[in-house]
């Protein structure tokens, strides 16, 4: 994942993201919703509201009451993550020499 900086902070105001709809995308993106419930259980309570603003920039769908990542979403997140273990989530034949 990227650092927190100036240019995560650039990458976020250009995409009219907040921080919470960041997080939300990266879990719907690599399939981490138990974080999500963990985050609401324990931290606070995510607003509903934060779903439907990531479907109107197109960065998640609705598909039969279940929410899902987009092509665009996927992009988005996939673009910014460099960590091997998500990475390999993607990729399951991944070495650790690579």
């Amino acid at each position: 994942m990227i650092a927190f900086g100036t240019p995560f902070i650039a990458v976020l105001k250009e995409a009219q993201l907040t921080l919470n709809q960041y997080f939300i995308l990266y879990c719907y993106v690599y399939e981490k919703k138990h974080l999500l419930n963990e985050y609401n259980n324990n931290v606070e309570p995510v607003p509903i509201d934060n779903l439907t603003e990531l479907k109107k920039k197109g960065f998640l769908i609705n598909l039969e009451g279940e929410w899902m990542s987009t092509d665009r979403g996927e992009q988005f997140i996939k673009d910014m993550v460099d960590s091997f273990s998500d990475q390999r989530s993607d990729n399951p034949l991944l070495g650790d020499e690579d």
